[in-house]
């Protein structure tokens, strides 16, 4: 995704996804335990898909392009604490202290080269990301930026939810806890689906 994120924002990500304290962990763990992309690589998978997302909005609205690198360093780094609260697809030893807590906790570590990169502004803007992305699950978003990584990722993992239920159901209804039964819709090869039984 270039659409206006600099080379800067892309070697910060680089160099915090690869801290030697995440062990690799970033692109091996899952999204979650129960919900959607629990597989291994899930996390990543979730994340690129939101970046895919947040391709598609900057081009669509080109005045979010000045914030480009804000929203796409905190789409890349919304759910690193993940690394720490979940353990081979499961809960980790302090599961409690949520991803949301763990990733800021994380991200302290690189609070002066991401400052010298941008600036406080941005440093702070990041944390409220990573805090306030579950929304009415969580913190509220008290930023845009967090409003719209929070919007992104629900989009992304109910839409990834709805699917795998699918997929699980070979082709059959699939019940939503907010909307009651729902009809399937035809998936291609990928989707590894039956049709829609008559």
């Amino acid at each position: 995704m270039e659409r206006g994120v600099s080379y800067k924002c892309w070697k910060l990500i680089q160099e915090i996804l690869n801290d030697p304290e995440l062990e690799g962990r970033f692109f091996l763990e899952g999204a979650a335990i129960y919900y959607h992309d629990n597989k291994v690589g899930g996390l990543v998978y979730h994340t690129s898909k939101m970046l895919n997302l947040l391709a598609a909005l900057l081009e669509n609205e080109p005045e979010l392009k000045a914030s480009a690198d804000l929203l796409c360093c905190g789409m890349a780094l919304h759910d690193i604490g993940k690394v720490f609260e979940y353990r081979d697809l499961g809960p980790g030893k302090y599961w409690y202290a949520n991803h949301r807590i763990r990733g800021i906790e994380f991200i302290a570590r690189h609070k002066d080269e991401i400052i010298e990169a941008y600036d406080e502004d941005f440093y702070r803007q990041l944390q409220c990301i990573i805090a306030e992305h579950h929304g009415e699950y969580g913190d509220r978003p008290s930023t845009i930026a967090a409003a719209i990584v929070h919007f992104i990722d629900t989009a992304e993992s109910q839409i990834t939810g709805l699917l795998e239920s699918q997929i699980e159901n070979q082709g059959k209804r699939v019940r939503n806890s907010d909307w009651g039964w729902l009809e399937p819709i035809p998936l291609g090869q990928s989707g590894k689906t039956k049709k829609p039984q008559d």
